[in-house]
């Protein structure tokens, strides 16, 4: 197998978004490190370079997600024109109905206030 030398933010985020696919659809417990290296056509040696363990894996990914999170969260938190009532009922209702991360991207793609001063969303 040749070698692909790449950027290591980039051989890292690749490595990170084969695991996330294989947890997301094989479950935590039944990926493998293989099942990585297979996807990837990538040596174990690579792997481990990049990653102590499967448990180090495991924590970068939800670090990416906290970071991806907060990216969406932020603009609204710091948004002076939105009352902290209504950050905070926004962010509740879009975690109780497991839309957080499709709320939060339509949020930032409308206006936050309607005509009559009020959130939209919030109503």
């Amino acid at each position: 197998m040749a070698r692909i030398v790449k950027e290591h933010a980039v051989r890292r985020n690749e490595i990170l978004d084969v695991a996330q696919r294989l947890v997301n659809t094989k479950g935590y417990e039944q990926m493998t490190i293989q099942d990585i290296l297979d996807d990837l056509q990538i040596s174990k040696g690579a792997f481990y370079h990049y990653f102590d363990s499967k448990q180090a894996l495991l924590e970068a990914i939800i670090e990416r997600m906290v970071d991806e999170v907060e990216q969406l969260l932020l603009p609204i938190i710091h948004d002076p024109h939105l009352p902290a009532l209504h950050r905070r009922l926004f962010f509740w209702r879009s975690c109780a109905s497991g839309t957080l991360t499709a709320t939060l991207s339509s949020a930032r793609n409308c206006s936050l206030m309607g005509p009559n001063g009020s959130h939209p969303g919030l109503r």
